[in-house]
């Protein structure tokens, strides 16, 4: 059975951040939205992904956590015993908030064709 999250997380967290609270990678990418964060994982390289996780510091968890208040993908970054692990977790944590908002809107696209049915 899927995982179903509110609505309003799930929005709050696929949104995009404001351009001064944008993820700044050390070799100068961008990212403002989980989606981009993903994207640069899956193409950053493995001497950039160890600037930004340390011992002391997992820059990736700091974000999400900081920008977009989600402590479950903070979490499983700081978790991550590799880059390879902590994309594969980005990428699974955005699918799933994708597949919930998905789900949620054709539940409302459901409700609103029975209500119709109901008043003719």
């Amino acid at each position: 059975m899927p995982i179903r999250i509110p609505i309003q997380s799930v929005q709050s967290w696929l949104i995009d951040c404001p351009p001064e609270q944008a993820f700044v990678c050390i070799d100068g990418q961008r990212a403002i939205s989980l989606k981009e964060l993903v994207k640069m994982l899956e193409r950053m390289d493995q001497q950039h992904y160890d600037y930004h996780v340390t011992r002391e510091k997992n820059d990736f968890a700091n974000w999400v956590q900081g920008v977009f208040k989600d402590g479950h993908l903070a979490a499983n970054f700081r978790s991550a015993r590799s880059k390879k692990e902590a994309y594969q977790y980005a990428k699974r944590h955005f699918l799933m908030l994708e597949r919930n908002l998905r789900d949620f809107r054709n539940r409302q696209d459901r409700r609103k064709q029975r209500q119709s049915r109901n008043r003719d």
